[in-house]
């Protein structure tokens, strides 16, 4: 019994892995016209997070490090949204 509980947290645990890794690979294959989106994607990660009492400073950096990896044009807006992702964390 014991053993089925550890490999089931194994398991959970692998998915997890998987899934936020394939959610930075898509996010970083975005194309630059569903950007927007993309962002709305990762605040709203964040705001369930933070709704569940999870530590929500996670999606914030993913997506301020995808945008930065992007190396997308940084206009005024995008400026404020990764000082305020800093200054929330």
């Amino acid at each position: 019994m014991a053993m089925t509980k550890a490999l089931l947290g194994l398991l959970v645990r692998t998915g997890r892995t998987l899934v936020v890794t394939l959610l930075v690979v898509v996010s970083l294959l975005t194309f630059p016209s569903v950007l927007p989106w993309m962002i709305a994607f990762w605040l709203g990660w964040h705001t369930v997070r933070i709704a569940r009492d999870q530590p929500g400073w996670a999606p914030l950096v993913a997506c301020v490090a995808i945008l930065s990896a992007k190396r997308v044009y940084w206009p005024p807006f995008l400026i404020a949204f990764a000082v305020l992702a800093l200054v929330v964390m």
